[in-house]
């Protein structure tokens, strides 16, 4: 087959390729060669940068349910033909997503394109077969062959011949980009169409916005494929931004409120994860989710200071309402009423309250097979009820369905999860919450088990370095 001539290799055809021949997996996929395009056509939508919500970042997003959920409508962008074929689809998602990021006038991507790139990417995937484990000597190739080759006649392996001598102007990345592909290269195998994905959303110019990464794990739940995933959430909030092509991007706080993941979205991501029966994925999603610094400073913001300012805002409503009541009496002059009346109020407010809070805080057993070691301090609780639900989660789906059986799992497994929650403080199966586990001896044993996992967070408090001030000298 006749080979098409290609251009003078002084640029990249786009950011994404340049950043593929570089950066490329040893993943082959079996494509046929399509030609590359002659001539090249404006994107179809404008370049304007999508603003950033100012705020909190969390955002309301619509769950993933644990089922594969049904395929998009074509959209305006994609066409039915473009998601006939993979091949096609990488066409044009090379043309109408990343064209416009090369130029003497890149732009940077819409949300709405970046959406609109998944949704097609989701519909060709309900129609993709699930492919088949690939052995070691198997060959694996990158999955951007498609949009990098030219119209050369498949190799042995089914792969089309792909011309290596590409230019050799690579795209910047942040190290965090760096080292979340190469930890999500360590979760192999990915499934193609999962691999493009995930370079889509590593792309310098791309913003992982709640909605796209919300459209990201939909995808994977298409696919079963929870391998990038883990990758994708500490990307989430340590992907550098860019605003504007000419600057250089910004390092976000990964520690800001704003930077959270919803505890829907991560509910989605595990259960990826648990479909894929992945027990050490599905606590690495826990672990950049609900484990988060980000995530305690979310809710501290969204649910412990509103609710402090609405207790403290009771005593002066209560006081107001004091010196009301005070009016309709003559025994006591109007001060000393009001005094009475609004002692009487906050006796009542501050005891009943004292009590409400109590029975909240120590409210241990609405999960069914996680709870909380004693000595675990109240606010610990608070902070990682969310990191508590979806332990709970894990465990009930890798373990027995009937009551009677719980406790007695084994394996590799169990015992990392039981080690993983213990350091967290939190316990499997404990005696109050399974029946028939009330005998002393059992007691005894867990208690001890309890001993080691409070001591293995005492070690593990002791081992992170400390960071100390050096002292300024008296006389300078």
């Amino acid at each position: 087959m006749q080979l098409a001539a290609r251009r003078p290799a002084a640029k990249a055809l786009c950011l994404f390729c340049s950043f593929r021949s570089v950066h490329s997996s040893s993943r082959r996929l079996a494509l046929r060669p399509i030609p590359r395009p002659i001539a090249l056509r404006g994107p179809t939508t404008s370049g304007r940068p999508f603003e950033l919500a100012k705020g909190i970042r969390y955002g309301s997003s619509e769950a993933a349910k644990s089922d594969a959920p049904a395929p998009p409508p074509p959209s305006p962008l994609y066409s039915l033909e473009d998601t006939r074929s993979q091949a096609r689809l990488f066409e044009a998602i090379n043309e109408k997503l990343f064209l416009q990021t090369i130029g003497d006038n890149p732009k940077i991507p819409r949300e709405t394109e970046v959406i609109l790139a998944f949704k097609a990417l989701q519909r060709l995937a309900a129609s993709y077969p699930a492919p088949k484990p690939q052995t070691s000597s198997s060959p694996k190739a990158n999955p951007n062959d498609a949009i990098l080759s030219l119209t050369g006649a498949p190799t042995a392996n089914g792969s089309p011949k792909t011309n290596y001598n590409l230019p050799t102007e690579p795209v910047e990345q942040s190290p965090e980009t760096i080292e979340a592909e190469k930890e999500a290269k360590l979760n192999a195998p990915v499934h193609p169409l999962m691999d493009i994905a995930y370079h889509i959303i590593i792309h310098p110019y791309i913003f992982i916005s709640p909605k796209i990464l919300t459209e990201y794990i939909k995808l994977a739940a298409i696919l079963k494929d929870p391998s990038t995933i883990p990758s994708v959430l500490k990307l989430y909030a340590n992907k550098a931004v860019t605003y504007d092509p000419s600057k250089p991007p910004r390092k976000p706080n990964p520690n800001a409120a704003k930077n959270a993941i919803s505890f829907e979205t991560a509910r989605d991501a595990l259960q990826v994860a648990i479909s894929a029966k992945n027990m050490p994925l599905a606590l690495e999603i826990i672990d950049n989710t609900m484990s988060a610094t980000a995530w305690c400073r979310r809710k501290l913001w969204t649910k412990f200071i509103p609710f402090t300012a609405g207790a403290g805002a009771v005593p002066v409503a209560l006081w107001r309402l004091s010196d009301w009541i005070a009016q309709f009496q003559e025994q006591w002059m109007h001060e000393k009423a009001v005094a009475y009346a609004f002692i009487g109020f906050m006796t009542y407010y501050i005891c009943t309250g004292s009590l409400g809070m109590i029975a909240l805080l120590t409210w241990n057993d609405h999960m069914i097979r996680v709870n909380w070691i004693p000595g675990v301090f109240m606010r610990e609780r608070w902070f990682m009820e969310e990191q508590r639900a979806l332990t709970d989660r894990v465990a009930m789906a890798w373990g027995y369905q009937e009551p009677h059986k719980r406790g007695l799992e084994s394996g590799w497994e169990w015992e990392m999860l039981r080690h993983w929650a213990g350091v967290r403080g939190m316990i499997i199966d404990s005696s109050e919450m399974v029946e028939g586990r009330e005998m002393s001896a059992e007691k005894d044993a867990e208690r001890l088990a309890a001993q080691d996992s409070l001591l293995a967070r005492l070690k593990l408090k002791l081992a992170k370095p400390e960071k100390k001030k050096a002292r300024k000298p008296l006389f300078a």
